[in-house]
C-alpha cells in the first residue's frame, strides 16, 4: 500500500497512474510525505529507492523514462508540477511548476531530443522545457509556453516535429514542437483522446465519435468517421488502441474491436 507506506493521501479521483517497469523495478508516484516517487523491487515489492517529497500529492499522469546525455531520469507530474528524478538513485533532480484546476495534471510528459513537453486542461496550457544536464545533475528551463493546447487527459502525439492533441474546450490542435507555433485548431470529432498508426490519427471524442484524420500539420482533415455503439455509462474516455490491424475502443465495461487493415483493390 504505497499511500500507507510513504505517507500519502488518496486524491480526488483516486490514484490513476500506470506504473512503469524499469528493468527489475516498478516505478510509482505515491506523492506522500516520505516520497514523491518510489522504486520497488518488481518481484518482492521491497523499496529500492525513494525520491524526497515535493510537498504535493500525486497527479494522475504516468511516469516515463528518459535518457539525456547519459543521465537516466524518471519524469512525471505531481499535483502541481513536473518532477524529474534520477532513475538509478532516486535523487530528486528538479521540479517545474505547472498548476491546473482540481490538481488534474493527467497527461504524461513527452520527452524528445533533450526537451520535455507538458500540458494540462482547464486553460492551464502547455510548455516546452529544455533539459540541462551536468553529470548526475539536471535542471530545466522554459523554451516556450502556450494556452492553445490545454490537454485534459486524452494524451498527445509527437510526430515529425509536431504535437497533436485535443484542447479542453474541444478543438483539435497541432503545434510545432520547437516553437509552439499553432499550425491549426479545428473542431474534428470534439474533445477526446487519440492514437497514431500508419500515417493516420485515430481520434475518439468523449461522446463516442471516432474520426480518422490525416496526420499532417496542414489541417485536421477527417477522412472517415463513425459512432461507437451506445450502452456504456459515462464519457468515452479510454484511449483508443491500434494493434495487429485492429482498432480497439473501450467504453465503460464494453470493448469493441474493428478491422482497420487497408483494403485491397
Amino acid at each position: 500500500n504505497i499511500l500507507k507506506e510513504f505517507g500519502g493521501e488518496n486524491i480526488t479521483w483516486a490514484l490513476a497512474e500506470s506504473v512503469l517497469i524499469d528493468g527489475d523495478r516498478v516505478i510509482c508516484s505515491p506523492g506522500g510525505s516520505k516520497a514523491s516517487v518510489a522504486a520497488l523491487d518488481k518481484m518482492t515489492g521491497k523499496t529500492v529507492w525513494t525520491a524526497k517529497s515535493t510537498g504535493a500529492k500525486a497527479g494522475y499522469a504516468s511516469p516515463v523514462l528518459a535518457e539525456c546525455q547519459g543521465l537516466r531520469m524518471i519524469l512525471t507530474m505531481d499535483a502541481n508540477a513536473l518532477v524529474g528524478v534520477n532513475a538509478d538513485t532516486g535523487e530528486l533532480l528538479f521540479t517545474f511548476p505547472h498548476k491546473t484546476s482540481y490538481d488534474v495534471n493527467a497527461t504524461d510528459p513527452v520527452y524528445h531530443d533533450g526537451h520535455v513537453f507538458i500540458t494540462s486542461g482547464y486553460g492551464s496550457g502547455c510548455a516546452l522545457l529544455k533539459l540541462n544536464v551536468d553529470g548526475q545533475k539536471a535542471s530545466v528551463e522554459e523554451v516556450w509556453k502556450s494556452k492553445t493546447l490545454d490537454n485534459h487527459h486524452g494524451g498527445v502525439i509527437l510526430l515529425d516535429g509536431f504535437v497533436y492533441g485535443s484542447s479542453y474546450n474541444g478543438p483539435w490542435v497541432c503545434l510545432e514542437w520547437k516553437t509552439g507555433t499553432k499550425k491549426y485548431s479545428e473542431r474534428g470529432v470534439g474533445k477526446g483522446s487519440l492514437t497514431y498508426a500508419d500515417g493516420m490519427l485515430y481520434t475518439l471524442s468523449e461522446k463516442q465519435a471516432m474520426g480518422l484524420v490525416e496526420a499532417t500539420p496542414d489541417g485536421h482533415k477527417v477522412v472517415s468517421r463513425f459512432t461507437v455503439p451506445s450502452g456504456g455509462e459515462g464519457p468515452s474516455w479510454a484511449h483508443p488502441v491500434v494493434c495487429g490491424g485492429r482498432l480497439y475502443v473501450r467504453h465503460s465495461d464494453q470493448l469493441f474491436a474493428y478491422d482497420v487493415r487497408a483494403g485491397k483493390n
